[in-house]
């Protein structure tokens, strides 16, 4: 191989592949990458066809995923093989709590929210004075990716194209998959929140009022209402503003599945 060829191999194996069900969440993530990692090639599959296909090209690349995992368990699921042994970073417009749960059931790590790149967008795009006070939140994506290209050529998990199934079959496995976590859901939650206190505020953000709840329970409504301020407190870390976003997406919801091709 001549060194030309070498420095083209490379180039190609130090990349990272995008894909999102939300084009301008996309464009702008990888638009950060691409100019924070400059000697990295980045490129944004529109189909999930065509990121099997780069998969199988790119056997090294580092992938991001633009998705809000609770409304894409089906396809996370079918995207565990392919994508095992490698980089990957999930970045939700709005990290709910379901969302931990469906990344911690299925084996993927800790999503990245939309707001924390927000002013590392702004400053490269020049509509922000000065460096973001904050740290570069792909920082440890980047290095994960970086110690892998390092390490080179590794066994890579067989890559097929998920193709050719039907919308039934889809749903049915769907199905599966939301019950398992629905019936798993209080394994991850933060430390101080006791699992009947869970299944309190599970019931109250399903449409039960805090009537039906505390007689469910066996406690006092008033006790319905201080557990529900209580845990959405710890699930929002403290932050106030967040609470009303985490009581909507507490739980994972079969209704709100989408399958994206």
């Amino acid at each position: 191989m001549s060194k030309g060829e070498d420095q083209a191999v490379r180039q190609v194996a130090r990349s990272v592949l995008f894909y999102g069900d939300a084009w301008a969440v996309t464009q702008a993530v990888r638009h950060v990458v691409t100019v924070m990692s400059p000697r990295v090639t980045t490129e944004i599959a529109t189909s999930v066809a065509q990121l099997m296909k780069l998969l199988r090209q790119r056997q090294q690349a580092g992938v991001v995923l633009c998705l809000r995992p609770h409304e894409c368990v089906e396809l996370l699921d079918r995207l565990r093989e392919p994508l095992r042994g490698r980089a990957v970073q999930i970045v939700s417009e709005t990290v709910y709590y379901s969302d931990l749960a469906v990344l911690a059931a299925l084996g993927y790590g800790t999503p990245l929210a939309l707001d924390t790149l927000i002013p590392w967008v702004k400053a490269i795009r020049g509509l922000a004075t000065g460096a973001p006070q904050t740290e570069y939140p792909l920082a440890a994506f980047m290095a994960r990716c970086q110690r892998r290209w390092r390490k080179g050529a590794t066994r890579q998990a067989r890559v097929r194209l998920l193709e050719g199934e039907s919308r039934a079959r889809q749903q049915a496995r769907s199905g599966r998959l939301v019950q398992m976590i629905r019936r798993e859901g209080g394994r991850w939650l933060p430390q101080g929140v006791s699992t009947r206190q869970w299944v309190i505020v599970r019931c109250l953000s399903e449409g039960m009022s805090p009537t039906a709840v505390a007689a469910r329970m066996g406690v006092q409504k008033k006790t319905v209402s201080v557990y529900k301020q209580r845990v959405l407190m710890l699930l929002s870390g403290g932050d106030r503003r967040r609470e009303r976003v985490l009581f909507r997406g507490i739980v994972v919801k079969e209704a709100l599945q989408r399958y994206l091709v």
